[in-house]
């Protein structure tokens, strides 16, 4: 990846580089389970950091740990029908795993990376559809960094419709939250309401039960 612009952190389980004002690392978690000659796993994580953003964040909350991250992921989640962990044990196969660890990093999270930075692509594709790495509450979070609560409002609303998730909105630890804390107003779409409504249903029903009630 040298190449490439990337440069070994000084642990040496990971790389990274400098994109305009973004950092993108890419770190190799081993496994517990590894066991020498058996099973060696290796499972390689994308993500992109900001220092800007980590500002932002402690001036909302000052004292609080946000961190620098705008997405983070583990790369099968950008890799469909790629291995969950690439196993290294086999000395014959060691060096062709490796090379499709390194195909895998050049065809699906450079592009990644691509699209992370690019603030107008990414919250276009969050509005459309969910993005790997980059959730709900922090790709919001994001659109409010970048002074754009209307779109913000849209990601929720539309993420809302997909999902259908009221218990996420009402969650005071989560999503919920930021859209208070901003002043957002978003609107709850029917498939969301009659969703919480099904939950309130559904937990009186199990009480008049007195015990485990399935309710499809």
């Amino acid at each position: 990846m040298a190449p490439l612009g990337f440069k070994a952190t000084a642990h040496g389980q990971g790389l990274w580089r400098r994109s305009g004002s973004f950092t993108e690392k890419l770190t190799f978690q081993s496994s517990y389970r590894n066991a020498a000659g058996r099973f060696i796993a290796i499972w390689p994580h994308a993500s992109v950091h900001l220092k800007a953003l980590k500002d932002w964040r402690e001036q909302r909350s000052p004292g609080a740990n946000w961190g620098d991250y705008v997405a983070a992921t583990r790369v099968e989640n950008l890799a469909d029908g790629r291995p969950e962990g690439w196993d290294l044990a086999d000395p014959a196969r060691r060096e062709e795993v490796l090379r499709t660890i390194v195909e895998t990093i050049h065809t699906e999270v450079l592009p990644w990376f691509d699209l992370i930075e690019d603030a107008d692509r990414l919250l276009a594709a969050a509005e459309a559809r969910d993005v790997p790495g980059a959730d709900i509450f922090h790709v919001t979070e994001y659109a409010l960094f970048l002074g754009r609560p209307a779109l913000a409002t849209a990601i929720v609303e539309a993420w809302l419709v997909r999902s259908g998730d009221a218990d996420t909105m009402l969650d005071d630890r989560g999503l919920g939250v930021l859209v208070d804390q901003h002043g957002l107003r978003v609107k709850m779409p029917d498939v969301a309401r009659n969703r919480a409504k099904v939950g309130e249903i559904a937990d009186r029903l199990r009480l008049a039960a007195g015990g485990p009630l399935g309710i499809k």
